[in-house]
């Protein structure tokens, strides 16, 4: 088991932290890797993943006015801005665990305090988000399976799609006598959502990426969250 822990620096220093983490990194700011869901070698938080399409979570942000989530999300700054809860690639602890029964490549899991109080203890009750890389469609739409509960009896499963961009920041800068400095960062964009359901009641259990297409397996949105049993196909067609 791998476990990462970010800790903060400045946005330019943060592809470092893919060197300490023992991690091969890539040279540039402004890598993404289309096999996997990574960006400058390191797996992407599923807090940062959170942060496309709910805005509660970003108190668990060391800087939360830092990032805004109607923008597209920089994910060199995101990365390294977790430390208020601990991200695990493939984890095996049963706070968090890995429910596709096919389907799932890559995996990774952010632990955090539940109810975030001023101090983030994370001895006390924690909530979860991980997420379980389905693949790139053709049409270039990253694919995930989400799962995510805060530390009550709800364990919600949902499919994600976002897209990785590639940009450039430009920062004005008089001391290189009124030149602009050019930075290049991931940006993180929530393309589209697919709700699944809590428990036993809608949520994914197989999913499936061909060309634009997904199907798979589900619990069926008709059965009681804590005791449905049965299961249905599904099949969607992407953008």
């Amino acid at each position: 088991m791998l476990l990462f822990v970010a800790s903060f620096m400045p946005k330019r220093l943060s592809c470092i932290t893919a060197l300490l983490a023992g991690i091969a990194a890539t040279s540039s700011c402004g890598e993404a890797n289309n096999n996997n869901f990574t960006a400058n070698g390191m797996p992407i938080n599923p807090l940062c993943l959170a942060l496309t399409y709910d805005s509660s979570f970003t108190p668990y942000l060391d800087e939360p006015d830092d990032l805004n989530i109607n923008r597209v999300l920089d994910l060199n700054a995101c990365n390294v801005s977790t430390t208020k809860g601990s991200m695990t690639v493939n984890p095996k602890e049963a706070g968090c665990p890995r429910t596709l029964e096919k389907g799932g490549k890559d995996f990774a899991s952010y632990s955090f305090p539940w109810g975030a109080n001023d101090n983030y203890d994370m001895n006390q009750r924690k909530g979860c988000l991980s997420y379980e890389y389905i693949g790139k469609s053709k049409s270039g739409i990253d694919v995930l399976h989400v799962r995510s509960f805060g530390g009550g009896t709800g364990q919600f499963s949902n499919i994600i799609l976002v897209k990785r961009i590639p940009m450039k920041r430009y920062n004005f800068d008089e001391k290189l006598g009124h030149q602009w400095d050019e930075e290049n960062f991931i940006g993180l964009l929530n393309v589209g959502e697919i709700w699944g359901g809590d428990r036993a009641s809608g949520s994914f259990l197989e999913i499936n990426l061909t060309g634009n297409r997904l199907n798979g397996t589900r619990y069926s949105p008709d059965n009681n969250a804590t005791g449905g049993t049965k299961r249905v196909n599904f099949s969607f067609q992407l953008p």
